[in-house]
C-alpha cells in the first residue's frame, strides 16, 4: 500500500528538469492529506504531503504511514521560470521492506551520485546530468506545471533506484470528482505503462481551481487490487481547499 501511496502521488509519479517557454503558472505552498481504501475497503493509513519555501530552495516533503510500516520522502530543488532544478532527494522506509535511497545533484559539475540499499541493492549510483533528470518526487510537481500550462502529454526521465526510467503520462478528461471535501473540478491524467506492464493501471486527478493540487489517485494491480486515494483535507498558499456541495 505504502508503495502506492508514494507513486502520488507518485504517484503519483517522475522526472527531469521541467524546461517550459510558457510559465504562467506558479508553484505555491501547500499541505495536503490523504486516506486510501483497498478494493472498497477503508484502510488505517494517511498521507501527508508539504511543499515549502525558504530563500531560494523548496521543499517538498512526504510521509505515509499505517501500523507495520512508514515512508518518508524529502526533496529540495530550485524553481526559476519553470525549471525545476533538484538539489537533493532522499527516500526511507521501515516495516517489512525496509529501504533507504539518498542523492545529490551537482548541477556545477553535471553529475549525481547516491546510495541505494534495500534488499535487491547495496550500491552507489552516479549519473550523468547533461540529461535532464528529475527524482521521483518532484515529478508531481512537474506534472501540475505542465498539465496547468496545457500540455496533453508528458516524458519525463526519472531517477529510479539505481536506472533512470522514462514516466509518461497523458490528460484524458476534465471531470467534476466527489471527494471528502465536496465535488472538486479536475483534469484526469492517466499514466502510460509499457507492454510488460500493460495490466496495471493508474490514474491522478488535478483539481483546476487548487493550483492543479493531487485530489485523487486510482491503482489497478496485476492481480485486480485497487487503490483509491483521497483528499481529506488541505491547504494551498494558507488558503483551506474546498469542494464545492
Amino acid at each position: 500500500m505504502l508503495k502506492q501511496i508514494k507513486f502520488i502521488l507518485p504517484l503519483l509519479v517522475a522526472v527531469s528538469i521541467v524546461v517550459n517557454p510558457v510559465y504562467a503558472w506558479q508553484l505555491k505552498p501547500f499541505e495536503t492529506t490523504y486516506t486510501a481504501t483497498i478494493s472498497n475497503m477503508p484502510f488505517d493509513g494517511q498521507a501527508i504531503y508539504s511543499l515549502t519555501k525558504k530563500a531560494n530552495i523548496w521543499y517538498f516533503k512526504t510521509l505515509a504511514s499505517i501500523a507495520i510500516a512508514q515512508r518518508e520522502e524529502n526533496s529540495s530543488f530550485e524553481w526559476d521560470k519553470g525549471v525545476i532544478r533538484p538539489a537533493s532527494y532522499e527516500f526511507r522506509q521501515s516495516g517489512l521492506k525496509p529501504k533507504w535511497v539518498n542523492l545529490t545533484f551537482d548541477w556545477k559539475k553535471q553529475f549525481v551520485k547516491g546510495y541505494v540499499k534495500d534488499k535487491k541493492h547495496n550500491d552507489q549510483v552516479f549519473f550523468d546530468l547533461k540529461y535532464n533528470i528529475l527524482d521521483q518526487l518532484s515529478t508531481q510537481l512537474a506534472l501540475q506545471q505542465d498539465i496547468a500550462n496545457g500540455k496533453k502529454q508528458m516524458s519525463y526521465r526519472v531517477i529510479e533506484d539505481d536506472l533512470i526510467e522514462t514516466y509518461q503520462f497523458k490528460v484524458v478528461a476534465n471531470e467534476v470528482i466527489e471527494t471528502p471535501i465536496g465535488k472538486i473540478n479536475a483534469v484526469k491524467v492517466e499514466r502510460i505503462r509499457n507492454e510488460n506492464h500493460n495490466k496495471r493501471q493508474t490514474f491522478i486527478w488535478f483539481a483546476k481551481d487548487w493550483n492543479y493540487t493531487v485530489v485523487q489517485l486510482y491503482h489497478l494491480e496485476k492481480n485486480g487490487q485497487e487503490y483509491i486515494i483521497s483528499l481529506a483535507q488541505g491547504s494551498v498558499n494558507g488558503k483551506a481547499i474546498k469542494g464545492k456541495e
